[in-house]
């Protein structure tokens, strides 16, 4: 997904990816180039969904919360 959005011509957006604390589920988070530290690992602002686009495994096909992500497809 931030690969097309980068051919796109979103070069800024970037991606963190982690385990959630239980290590059972796998978190994602797509932001902006300038809401990351200056460590290339964390997210300055991670609560502000107007910045951060946040998926965990644990959420099942509730994609970052859109309401149109459970009906969307790839193809």
């Amino acid at each position: 997904m931030v690969h097309e959005l980068h051919k796109a011509g979103y070069q800024r957006i970037r991606f963190i990816s982690g385990m959630a604390p239980s290590g059972v589920h796998w978190r994602c988070s797509i932001t902006h180039a300038g809401n990351i530290a200056a460590d290339g690992l964390r997210l300055r602002e991670a609560g502000d969904p107007a910045l951060v686009a946040s998926y965990s495994t644990g959420a099942g096909d509730r994609y970052f919360d859109w309401p149109a992500a459970r009906r969307a497809s790839s193809a």
